[in-house]
């Protein structure tokens, strides 16, 4: 399966058919842990800028204090307790994405290399190849 590729030397991702089903594992794992990521940051960013409309003393159901932009601001109940989860989800898809691109970029780079090498040959192949030069 491996071997049968054509490869140069982008920066691409190697196509889905053709890379180990761990890797396809891992790349959907990344996919997903940085889609939730992207999901929920732009869910809490939205949220924050909601902030700055919210008064900033305690009134009716605004009970929750929430320090933001240097001021303190009051929010209700739901949309403090929206805001406590999407922001630890968005912290914990950084600290868990980062991570999982680094190891599939490593991965992925051992499983070129390989390719490279058996397309290319031992290295006594290669020495005779470049010693022929063009005839």
């Amino acid at each position: 399966m491996l071997g049968q590729m054509k490869l140069t030397t982008d920066s691409r991702m190697l196509p889905w058919k053709q890379i180990p089903r761990w890797l396809q594992i891992l790349r959907v794992a990344m996919i997903a842990v940085w889609s939730i990521g992207v999901a929920s940051g732009a869910a809490a960013f939205l949220l924050q800028n909601n902030v700055l409309h919210s008064p900033t003393y305690g009134v009716h159901n605004f009970r929750n204090l929430f320090k933001y932009k240097g001021g303190n601001f009051y929010l209700t109940d739901t949309l403090y307790d929206t805001y406590v989860p999407l922001q630890t989800t968005f912290v914990v898809s950084l600290c868990l994405g980062i991570p999982l691109i680094v190891l599939n970029q490593m991965l992925e780079r051992r499983i070129k290399d390989r390719l490279l090498d058996e397309q290319l040959g031992s290295v006594d192949e290669r020495m005779d190849r470049e010693e022929r030069g063009p005839d």
